[in-house]
């Protein structure tokens, strides 16, 4: 069919699988201990905490995607065999008739 893009069932899992991996450094970041009470040393640690919160929060939406592209996949499978299913029960029934 001219225009579609066909993407195998197991693309769609290996993306998940690849989205799952990529995720997985944003899961070990911490933030830099920061010695002193001067009001710098407290603006830059507030500074460390709100950076490695965003970086968290990015690696728990890349999270997501693996989750999304996994149950699409598995969405598509169940359809899939569904119709299959379906297919199947329409060709016996026309030979019992």
């Amino acid at each position: 069919m001219a225009g579609r893009l066909a993407i195998g069932l197991d693309q769609v899992f290996a993306a998940s699988a690849r989205w799952e991996a990529a995720a997985a450094p944003f899961a070990i970041v911490v933030p830099p201990v920061i010695a002193g009470t001067s009001p710098s040393a407290v603006a830059v640690g507030a500074i460390h905490a709100d950076v490695t919160a965003s970086h968290a929060a990015f690696g728990a939406r890349i999270l997501e995607t693996a989750a999304d592209a996994q149950q699409a996949g598995a969405a598509f499978s169940n359809f899939d065999g569904g119709t299959a299913v379906q297919s199947l029960s329409n060709v016996v029934s026309g030979l019992d008739s």
